[in-house]
């Protein structure tokens, strides 16, 4: 058996061993490289006055969990242009990571503070948020991170500065609202109200950011406060009067139902309003009286009150028990709940007063509504007052002039519309007027989707400066790896390396050993036959040129036996194979083996007939010299056959062809 050398193994199945090593490394970074993560990571910091205290500037807590809310991660969809099918939002959130920062000056702090027992009352004002990303979302993830990060912390931002700074601008709730089923009135009330709602809410941005402009839309709140200011107190007002000069309308007896049902539920409204208001006031009352009746200054209000209000109630087990009331809060809440309800109910009136005015115009009566808002204190009970004044402005109105009205009954009209306070009618026919409404409107509604959009722009723009002016990004987008993808494959192919040279010496050792027990002899330590055979068998192609087949065969071997006996003769045969061993052992490209008794046989590669021969000489020479102290002497023959010589390039044939080419060795010298 050969020795153990590790150097022989590992030579031997060194391809082997590069080659698995490098393919174990490939398919794990293959593999990891879609579980890699890239993280985006960026530092912010809280910088408005009162951020050591937690607090954001409108005084709320900071909420950290706002810079992932899914408002903040929709416009991060809106902006980058990612389809909800292929992106789930609430997975993206989850990606995201958001924790203090602590330096060691401020570790050191607190534990000193706490060593002596204080209270750290400073709360962090910095913070690192990260996303990460992987190839399945994007076959470049290091920049995919660092751009969701990007858009993430700039809306996180601009929402800061509208949630905690600007506050929320007016909504545009016009647009298309001519494609809307309104008539024009209800449209012009519609967009009155808006517009009145958006100029409230300009003016007190305008007061507090008098000097801001827009780069991108070019305004200031102060210039779209007069903007739309100038639309309210020109066109709108405008638009009003004409649809009432002219009696514009869609379906006049749809638009007048629609008054009249407002004010029906006004009545059912204010019926509700009322019985509240009867209550407070019948408290009050009694409070009154009671006073009256004590006939004692000296009596407190908590006297009265505590008759008023407190008592004894019945619980769930109908037992009595004293309820006493907290009697200045109740005072307190009585009255401001009776103003509420007075205002209420007063601007109920308001309302429906216009509503019936809205009536008389298109309906072409002369009533003002003054009447109606007695009519129902007269039904509430609340007011006692008459139409007495009614009756008495009535009187006093001028006389119609009948005769100017016999003569010119067109100019009576106007005058007598103009003394009833109801606007005139012109001499525009409804087809025109219709017309002229549908273009005045559109064009209305038009110029205010321009200023609404204008507006959000605006206010878009200062959100998120007012955001930048209170979040510091503190650093740049700083990409970091999961994994160190090279460094773990290079490992990987180490240790590869190093398990497949530790099997590779395992499986050639084995190898060894079976090779040694099935293809050796054991006493002569070289190939059997079956390992001749075996190796002829890995011959499956023809010989190349130059391979030679050399057969040796020793001569008389049974007439040896019986003379000098088995032993010695044995003894005679390993002495000849260490013989050959010699010769041929050394070269890496000669295969000896014995092939029968006596028998053994070379394959030379790269060997001519001429070399054969002189291997042949070396050999005779050899056992020449044994033959001088030896009494048992080694007689052989030999054959030699080589594949271009002899035109055979089958290793079978060759060796056949050496065998029948066989003869003696001439011993002299």
């Amino acid at each position: 058996m050969q020795s153990f050398n590790v150097l022989r193994y590992i030579k031997k199945y060194q391809i082997f061993i590069v080659a698995v090593s490098l393919l174990a490394g490939g398919v794990f970074y293959l593999i990891m490289l879609n579980k890699q993560h890239y993280t985006a990571t960026a530092v912010i910091r809280y910088t408005n006055e009162r951020a050591e205290e937690g607090l954001a500037p409108d005084g709320s807590d900071i909420d950290i969990t706002e810079i992932y809310s899914e408002e903040v991660m929709s416009k991060v969809f809106e902006q980058m242009g990612m389809e909800y099918s292929e992106f789930n939002l609430d997975e993206f959130r989850s990606r995201v990571v958001v924790e203090e920062v602590v330096t060691p000056e401020m570790e050191a702090v607190q534990e000193a503070k706490n060593e002596v027992g204080e209270v750290v009352e400073e709360k962090p004002t910095e913070f690192s948020v990260s996303f990460y990303a992987t190839r399945k979302d994007s076959r470049e993830p290091e920049e995919f991170s660092r751009q969701v990060l990007d858009h993430m912390l700039d809306a996180y931002i601009g929402l800061y500065g509208a949630r905690h700074i600007n506050g929320e601008v007016s909504s545009n709730n016009i647009s298309k609202l001519d494609e809307r089923d309104y008539d024009y009135l209800e449209m012009i009330e519609i967009i009155d109200d808006s517009v009145q709602g958006t100029l409230e809410n300009l003016l007190n941005k305008a007061n507090n950011n008098y000097y801001y402009r827009s780069s991108d839309s070019g305004y200031s709140f102060a210039d779209l406060y007069h903007e739309f200011d100038s639309l309210s107190k020109i066109d709108i007002n405008n638009i009003y009067a004409y649809i009432l000069n002219n009696r514009v309308t869609k379906d006049k007896e749809k638009l007048l139902n629609k008054y009249r049902n407002r004010i029906a539920d006004f009545f059912r409204k204010n019926g509700t309003t009322e019985d509240e208001i009867k209550g407070i006031q019948e408290i009050i009352d009694s409070y009154v009286n009671m006073m009256r009746e004590s006939g004692n200054t000296d009596i407190s209000s908590d006297y009265i009150l505590d008759n008023v209000h407190e008592g004894y109630v019945q619980d769930e087990n109908n037992t009595e028990q004293w309820n006493p009331a907290d009697r200045m809060t109740s005072y307190d809440t009585l009255m401001k709940d009776y103003v509420r309800d007075r205002e209420s109910f007063e601007a109920a009136l308001i309302d429906v007063a216009y509503y019936e005015y809205i009536i008389e115009v298109f309906e072409g009566t002369e009533q003002t509504g003054t009447g109606v808002a007695v009519n129902i204190e007269e039904e509430t009970g609340i007011a006692a007052e008459t139409e007495e004044g009614e009756e008495e402005e009535k009187e006093g109105r001028p006389a119609e002039n009948t005769e100017a009205a016999e003569d010119n009954p067109e100019e009576a009209e106007e005058e007598n519309a103009e003394a009833e306070n109801l606007p005139t009618v012109s001499k525009v026919s409804e087809k025109e007027a219709l017309e002229q409404m549908d273009s005045r409107m559109t064009s209305l509604i038009e110029r205010l989707d321009e200023l609404y959009k204008k507006l959000s722009v605006t206010n878009s723009e200062y959100n998120e400066y007012a955001g930048a002016a209170n979040i510091s990004v503190m650093t740049n987008v700083v990409i970091e790896q999961q994994y160190k993808l090279m460094l773990y494959a290079a490992l990987i192919i180490v240790i590869f390396a190093c398990v497949m040279s530790i099997l590779v010496m395992v499986v050639g050792r084995l190898l060894d050993i079976f090779e040694y027990y099935i293809y050796r002899d054991n006493k002569y330590e070289l190939p059997n036959r079956e390992g001749c055979d075996h190796y002829m068998a890995s011959f499956r192609k023809l010989l190349p040129d130059s391979f030679s087949c050399i057969t040796f065969k020793l001569s008389d071997i049974q007439q040896k036996n019986n003379k000098f006996g088995r032993d010695k003769t044995d003894e005679m045969i390993r002495d000849f194979a260490n013989i050959l061993k010699q010769t041929f052992g050394a070269n890496d490209d000669c295969f000896l083996a014995v092939n029968g008794i006596g028998q053994f046989v070379v394959f030379a590669k790269e060997t001519s007939e001429e070399q054969a021969e002189a291997y042949a000489g070396v050999i005779r020479n050899a056992v020449m010299d044994y033959n001088r102290d030896e009494e048992c002497k080694i007689e052989f023959e030999y054959g030699i056959a080589e594949t271009k010589k002899t035109g055979i390039y089958r290793i079978k044939v060759l060796l056949m062809n050496s065998l029948y080419h066989i003869k003696p060795a001439e011993m002299t010298e």
